[in-house]
């Protein structure tokens, strides 16, 4: 597996989407996908989050992922924290990873579920019998996997040595059993990590109880072999955000008597080591459409101030092969958006009129017909004084978080020469061959 880490960078999007409930599965996970310190990063409401990059072999480039930890157990935090996400890096997946209490007899402690559906059993209707007597009346919700998702669980092939490579990497250990206890860790717990597919069920109640699984399995859906207490709100957050969604679950108890605090890292860090390889050989994502590029530079153009400011550009992004142009404040409004051109050789590019845009440049919507984004901001130039190019005033163009794909162009500024374009440059990433031009990059 190849980890890299990428800065942290508020409100960008993300392919992945990855959350933990409690300390110990988050930090396994965060070893598990190689994220370090620089991974951080935190919002207004103050939830903290993680974001790096995995490598995938089997998508052939690498995934931008955000991991966080909903912090409390329940369906209730789940499904808010789940929505949070979504509206916040918008990912094409997301996955939650950690522990669950698995049916005696069917998996063993240490072995890892991927869910192939999810039951929500606690739903029921408080009713009358014929007799008169007050019942209740079961309503379980059952969601299967997303179909594409459940292609890439079903195509997935976990290796015994790439997890046990990545389990050793962020100390799993699989626990010796106590004095007395040999038989049952023969019978009950893996002596190597293994992975399949499997029934979870999920409620609010904390299962000490190995008789409640056994029920919802009987008499709810037959093939329940889990329970925990956060898919249910989980899974209902991504069916109304349209998001394909998995969850990743290590066992480490069976509900009943049989317990050991190590059983906990087992679990948790197993469940890590099957997430970071499923991320790297089993999730397969289409990537992004190239048309958000022209649909960034027209959001970029609206942010831009007629006769010198400031403007600030987020979460720009550019399909690969696709021009985008970066708006300068001094172009004309009102002009209707036509696809880009590739740019002509500067040796046969005449310099543009005052206040137009050059011919190579693709026409722009006005600023007038668009709202730009809330993430975004505009404000006075401040101290900048004006220069004496032909522009006659300083702009100060902000690029942030810009996405181009491989052989993409990006021309900020005056690319030209032509008028004054002061450009900053943060969170910028260029595909193979992309080229990125800012600020008055032929000197004039």
């Amino acid at each position: 597996m190849i980890w890299s880490s990428s800065p942290a960078v508020h409100g960008a999007p993300a392919d992945v989407a990855v959350l933990t409930v409690i300390q110990p599965e988050l930090f396994a996970a965060l070893d598990a996908l190689g994220f370090g310190p620089d991974a951080y990063d935190k919002d207004e409401a103050g939830t903290i989050y993680y974001r790096g990059a995995v490598r995938s072999a089997r998508a052939r480039r690498d995934y931008r992922v955000v991991l966080s930890c909903i912090g409390a157990a329940g369906n209730y935090d789940a499904a808010a924290a789940t929505r949070d996400l979504v509206a916040w890096c918008k990912p094409a997946a997301v996955l939650l990873v950690g522990i669950a209490a698995g049916i005696r007899g069917k998996l063993k402690i240490g072995d890892v579920v991927l869910s192939d559906r999810v039951v929500a059993y606690e739903p029921a209707a408080a009713v009358v019998g014929p007799d008169g007597a007050p019942r209740e009346e079961r309503r379980p919700e059952i969601d299967r996997l997303p179909h594409a998702m459940n292609q890439d669980v079903v195509s997935y092939r976990p290796d015994p040595a790439r997890l046990q490579a990545v389990f050793a990497k962020i100390h799993g250990e699989l626990p010796a059993p106590l004095p007395g206890q040999e038989e049952l860790f023969r019978e009950h717990v893996v002596t190597a990590l293994a992975v399949r597919a499997a029934t979870i069920a999920s409620g609010e109640k904390l299962l000490r109880d190995p008789s409640k699984l056994l029920c919802v399995r009987k008499e709810q859906h037959g093939k329940v072999e889990a329970g925990e207490m956060e898919a249910a709100g989980l899974v209902g957050a991504c069916r109304r955000g349209g998001v394909p969604w998995l969850v990743i679950r290590g066992i480490s108890d069976f509900g009943d008597t049989f317990k050991d605090d190590r059983f906990h890292n087992l679990a948790a860090c197993a469940a890590a080591a099957v997430l970071a390889d499923f991320l790297a050989h089993g999730l397969d994502l289409p990537a992004k459409p190239g048309g958000w590029g022209r649909s960034a530079a027209a959001l970029g153009m609206a942010l831009a101030l007629a006769g010198g400011g400031f403007a600030g550009w987020n979460c720009v992004r550019s399909g690969g092969g696709e021009s985008v142009a970066v708006p300068d404040a001094n172009e004309p409004a009102g002009i209707p958006p036509i696809p880009p051109v590739a740019p002509a050789p500067a040796s046969s590019t005449a310099p543009a009129a005052v206040g137009a845009a050059p011919a190579t440049t693709p026409a722009r919507l006005s600023p007038a017909t668009l709202a730009p984004p809330a993430t975004a901001t505009a404000a006075a130039a401040g101290s900048a004084a004006p220069r004496t190019e032909a522009s006659g005033a300083a702009t100060r163009v902000t690029l942030k978080n810009i996405k181009a794909g491989d052989g993409a162009k990006i021309r900020g500024g005056n690319v030209d020469g032509q008028g004054s374009s002061d450009t900053d440059v943060n969170g910028v990433t260029c595909g193979d061959n992309c080229e990125i031009n800012v600020g008055n990059v032929k000197n004039r």
